[in-house]
Formats: structure tokens, C-alpha cells, sequence
């Protein structure tokens, strides 16, 4: 039986104590075609070093080979872990700028992105005036949004600073700088203070 045919029977061997070896250490464990896709190939990857390492005369396998096998699989699995965590920490560290370019990272808001992509949804309609039909469906969809997201309470009349009517007919991404006191609009428990947005 040649190098290869040993390798092969030591795959077919040990797929489910990999499979449960990769579970225990959280990595990739919701997929097994993943799972499998990568003990393959650090085996083929072991097995591709290992053929150009033996000398051209037969020499016996080690006994341990599932372990030297496994070796591969854990510096791959290690590695993409690490990278892993790096990406998380960069994206949590950008996520945490966006948060403080608000001014409102003191607030215990359960969803700070949809709350800032309604903000955002305000400024991106075309020409209305206040008491259109469009404008006061677009309000109330607003209320309702921000009244259903958890962690924040509104009050109805907060809303009316959005009824503007602007200079001829102009739609309010136009009409420049919308300002308002974050606590007119929300009861924040954690913090009261004055915030803008720009919406360009």
C-alpha cells in the first residue's frame, strides 16, 4: 500500500473525530461541506510534503500519522481564527466611529444603523410640501418605525419639527442643515444633549 493509499484510509478514519475536533474549537462549525473542504485539503497539503520529503526508497509510515495529519489542519484553523478576530475588532472599531460621529453614543439605543438609515431615508424624497399626502405617509411611516424600535420612546408632537414646508416647494435634502435637540425627539435615559445631522 503507497504513501497516498495510507493517507487516503487515515481521511476516511478520522472525518468525524476532525469534524467534532474543529466543533469544540467554534471554527466553521455550522457547516460541514467547509469543514470537510478544508481537512481535505490540509491532508493533500500534508500528503503533497510529505511525498516530496520521503526518500525514493520505501520507508515505513509512522504509527502516529492521524496526528501529523491533524497538524496542518490546526495551523489553518488557528490562522483563520486570528484573522478572524482581526476583522471583527477593525469593523467593531469603524462601527464605533459612526456611532460617535452622531454624538449619541452614550444612548442605550438598540439599533443605532436603522435609526440613523431613517434619519437618512427623510432627506432622500423628491419636491414636497407639508400637508402633501406623500410627506405626512412618509412621516408616519417614520413614527412608526422609530416608535417600534426597541430601547427608545417617542412622543407625537416631537414628529412635527419634520412637517416643514420649504422655500418653493424645495424637498428638505435641499433645504441644507436639519437640526433638533435629541431629547425632543427621544427620552434618552443615559444622556440629553444637542445633536445635528446632516443630510447630504
Amino acid at each position: 500500500m503507497g504513501t497516498s493509499s495510507r493517507l487516503y484510509s487515515v481521511v476516511n478514519a478520522n472525518v468525524d473525530q476532525a469534524i467534532n475536533y474543529l466543533k469544540s474549537m467554534h471554527v466553521l462549525a455550522s457547516n460541514r461541506r467547509q469543514i470537510l473542504m478544508v481537512f481535505f485539503l490540509s491532508i493533500g497539503l500534508c500528503g503533497v510534503l510529505r511525498r516530496r520529503s520521503l526518500p525514493k526508497s520505501p520507508v515505513l509510515l509512522p504509527r502516529n500519522l492521524s496526528l501529523a495529519a491533524f497538524l496542518p489542519l490546526y495551523v489553518v484553523t488557528k490562522i483563520w481564527h486570528w484573522v478572524h478576530g482581526v476583522t471583527s475588532n477593525i469593523s467593531f472599531w469603524y462601527r464605533g466611529i459612526s456611532v460617535k460621529t452622531h454624538g449619541i453614543e452614550e444612548c442605550n439605543f438598540a439599533d443605532l444603523k436603522e435609526f440613523d438609515s431613517i434619519l437618512s431615508h427623510v432627506g432622500g424624497f423628491g419636491h414636497r410640501s407639508t400637508g402633501s399626502e406623500a410627506h405626512e405617509n412618509l412621516l408616519q411611516w417614520i413614527e412608526a418605525k422609530i416608535s417600534n424600535t426597541p430601547n427608545i420612546t417617542s412622543r407625537h408632537e416631537a414628529f412635527d419639527i419634520l412637517r416643514w414646508s420649504t422655500q418653493d416647494g424645495a424637498s428638505l435634502r435641499d433645504a441644507g442643515e436639519f437640526s433638533w435637540r435629541l431629547n425632543q425627539l427621544l427620552d434618552c435615559a443615559s444622556q440629553s444633549q444637542e445633536s445635528s445631522h446632516f443630510l447630504h
